[in-house]
């Protein structure tokens, strides 16, 4: 029982050690540029329904600039269709830069760990 715990404890370490990202609340900035991106997506959508959780990079070289992942849903022939929006904003989210909208979802290709044990 203490092995698995143990083990459990490890694996948990090591993976919150390989990824990069976080969850956590937006900032008033990043918020309003979601804001600007869905904005801009909903006028070449019909009946755009984003995902509650999205992506953001943010250039280090300038912090007034992020891109934006957002996975959504729009109706394309009469059917709910998977949907993907990228787009760059500037001024702290208040100046949409360039925006794509795909077929598809964006995925979060983190890194893989995996924990084996020897048997005894």
């Amino acid at each position: 029982m203490k092995s698995t715990i143990l083990i459990s404890a490890a694996a948990l370490t090591l993976t919150g050690a390989a990824f990069d990202a976080q969850a956590r609340s937006s900032s008033p900035s990043e918020f309003r540029g979601y804001q600007t991106c869905l904005d801009a997506a909903d006028k070449t959508s019909n009946g755009l329904v984003p995902s509650r959780s999205y992506y953001v990079d943010k250039n280090q070289e300038d912090r007034t600039n992020a891109v934006y992942y957002i996975n959504g849903t729009r109706w394309e022939d009469g059917e709910r269709a998977q949907v993907r929006i990228s787009c760059e904003t500037a001024a702290r989210g208040y100046r949409l830069v360039s925006s794509d909208i795909e077929s598809g979802s964006f995925t979060n290709q983190g890194g893989r760990v995996t924990v084996e044990v020897a048997a005894q």
